[in-house]
């Protein structure tokens, strides 16, 4: 065998070896899971929620009868008003999982998927062509940011999923494929796990805007069609358009806005909150920046490129 022949079989012996590795996103994922909750104490604070409990309730009241809930079911004061399980399939997976082996395994469950997003925000920055060092530092940034809503209940599927929804449209942005298609599916699961599909319509519904104000109109048809669709296939939920109605309103509450923590303006304290006001600052720059070049949708720049 000639020396050429050998290293070219070694060179792809080689190759094939590497490609068995976990790719870095996923070794990222592993050790952040360790440094978060490697200790019972950590993950337990992700039960720090009493809505867990009676998201638990409501999805063994669906697995039992087969029918998600228009009435409410636990009110002492409201017994048997009308009443929209929005998240009725995380509920349902919270219960399943719960059978199965008890909250813990509920705790696990938000673990993996919290870690998770995290994971897919480093490998998008990654594929934009972000240098390793700055990729973490911006996810672990992102990470600390969002540590006041890491608990066990159905927001972690939005969590998840929106990150990886902008970075669809963000790589077709950049080489148009087939793959954008799978968020109408996505929309459809998305509508039925958490109320949070609601802002990603709003974004996708920006896209063609953004695209039309660019005088892109080859473009413009692809993602008319893709917002629409998106938004369509949400209305695959056991509610209908009512469910859409019903977060509206819901959303326009004065008496939510007035006390619920979530839609409160921010309480900069904590060193959490320090980071958010940090990622919020730098986000208006960039998009500062992005608008003075003309990028007003998903700006096409690259941390390592410029």
């Amino acid at each position: 065998m000639s020396g050429t022949s050998l290293r070219a079989m070694i060179d792809g012996s080689l190759r094939k070896n590497l490609a068995r590795l976990p790719a870095f996103p996923e070794i990222f994922l592993a050790i952040l899971l360790l440094a978060l909750y490697g200790r019972t104490s950590a993950w337990q604070s992700l039960l720090g929620d009493a809505d867990t409990g009676w998201h638990i309730r409501a999805g063994e009241f669906i697995l039992r009868s087969g029918t998600v809930p228009v009435r409410d079911l636990f009110s002492f004061s409201r017994p048997d008003q009308p009443w929209f399980a929005w998240e009725w399939l995380a509920d349902v997976v919270f219960a399943q999982v719960h059978l199965w082996a008890g909250l813990e395994a509920v705790a696990g469950l938000c673990m993996v998927l919290l870690c998770a997003s995290a994971a897919i925000v480093l490998a998008w920055l990654l594929d934009r062509g972000a240098g390793l060092w700055i990729a973490v530092l911006v996810t672990l940034a992102v990470v600390s940011a969002s540590s006041i809503h890491y608990l066990a209940r159905p927001h972690v599927f939005s969590i998840l999923l929106f990150p990886l929804a902008l970075w669809l449209v963000d790589a077709d942005r950049q080489r148009p494929t087939a793959r954008v298609w799978l968020l109408v599916p996505l929309s459809a699961l998305w509508a039925n796990l958490h109320g949070g599909f609601v802002a990603w319509l709003v974004t996708v519904a920006l896209l063609p805007l953004s695209v039309a104000a660019d005088h892109e109109w080859r473009k413009l048809s692809r993602y008319a069609c893709l917002a629409g669709l998106c938004a369509g296939s949400t209305l695959l939920n056991p509610y209908g358009w009512k469910l859409h109605e019903h977060i509206v309103s819901y959303l326009g509450s004065s008496w939510i806005l007035d006390n619920v923590n979530e839609f409160q303006s921010p309480r900069i304290r904590s060193e959490s909150m320090f980071v958010f006001a940090f990622l919020l600052l730098a986000g208006v720059a960039l998009a500062s920046r992005a608008l003075s070049r003309r990028e007003r949708y998903l700006a096409d720049w690259s941390c390592s490129g410029h």
